[in-house]
């Protein structure tokens, strides 16, 4: 048996979970609005999470041993759009993990925006048992953002399912991909 988390809002325009942390410090690179550390069975539906800092901007990081059994339904993700190529600014992010533990984790329905990158999300380099494989699901996703839509490194499997992917406006644009 299985003991979901789950947290629900009656439409993702009235329930909003911000962080407005103006910390520029090395550990503001570790938060986002929400940020999964080592956890599993969560559901997040019809939420609104924003990234709303000035330099490190991040609405959902994922830190950490994998995060298993993670999924976002019907909400709107967003981070500063800071138009620049750093990873300082996403909507979701995964940093590198030198761990062996995968995340699984998905997104249906979502809107994500803002942000350099809509999706940044990086597994592990290393080979054999070390090698980490990340299970990332977009299905029916709006993303658009300033430089990548969807970064994925190393995270397999890797689903895209009927989404939408484009740049964020902005005066100046970067040299934009949806998918790298």
């Amino acid at each position: 048996e299985v003991n979901t988390i789950t947290f629900v809002g009656d439409n993702r325009d009235n329930v909003i979970v911000v962080n407005n942390r103006q910390d520029s410090s090395a550990a503001a690179f570790y938060y986002g609005a929400v940020t999964l550390v080592n956890v599993k069975d969560y559901r997040f539906k019809n939420l609104t999470i924003q990234g709303k800092q000035q330099n490190v901007s991040r609405g959902v990081a994922l830190r950490g041993n994998g995060s298993t059994n993670i999924l976002f339904e019907n909400c709107r993700i967003s981070a500063n759009p800071t138009n620049t190529v750093t990873t300082t600014s996403y909507a979701v992010g995964r940093e590198t993990s030198a761990t062996n533990v995968p995340d699984t984790i998905a997104f249906r329905n979502c809107i994500m925006e803002g942000g350099n990158f809509g999706v940044y999300y990086v597994g592990n380099t290393k080979s054999g048992n070390n090698k980490r494989q990340n299970s990332l699901i977009l299905e029916n996703c709006r993303i658009k953002s300033c430089y990548r839509g969807v970064y994925a490194k190393y995270s397999l499997p890797l689903t895209l399912k009927n989404n939408h992917i484009s740049q964020y406006p902005m005066n100046s644009h970067q040299e934009f991909s949806g998918i790298f």
